[in-house]
């Protein structure tokens, strides 16, 4: 089964609880539990990320039910998979071929969606520009309207 963690680089993961959730995922399969210590090393040994271990568990506990924590360590629920799987915005949508057609819809009207607000934002900034030196954008306001 592929993990999640495959489909991220982890420096280009927007914050520590995504790095710890990544963690988390790139690990289970050699320990079912990790604690905020193990965390911290993995991503200071082997990633080159500096980080503490109080930051790995203010990061983890901030939000409930990504993770459950006993005196075994930290464990990823569905919650923090789901939470990890969408909380970063430089992600590649990976749809797998055995899941259903309705599934792919959905996937592919929430980058539809995405790119309609992107849109609107680089419109009002064309409008924004264009108002403030009207000589210089006359041209290249139409290559912005294509979307």
């Amino acid at each position: 089964m592929a993990k999640i963690s495959d489909s991220f680089e982890v420096h280009k993961l927007d914050d520590l609880q995504l790095k710890g959730l990544w963690v988390l995922d790139k690990l289970s399969d050699s320990k079912d539990r990790l604690s905020s210590v193990e965390i911290a090393d993995y991503l200071i040994e082997e990633c080159g990320i500096s980080t503490s271990r109080q930051a790995i568990t203010y990061a983890l506990e901030k939000e409930g039910g990504i993770v459950h924590k006993n005196k075994g360590g930290y464990k990823l629920m569905e919650a923090g998979r789901k939470k990890f799987a969408a909380g970063n915005s430089n992600s590649v949508i990976v749809i797998e071929s055995g899941k259903p057609f309705s599934t792919k819809n959905v996937i592919v009207k929430d980058i539809f969606n995405n790119l309609r607000v992107i849109k609107s934002v680089i419109i009002a900034i064309a409008i924004i520009i264009k108002s403030k030196n009207p000589c210089w954008f006359n041209n290249s306001f139409s290559i912005i309207t294509i979307f």
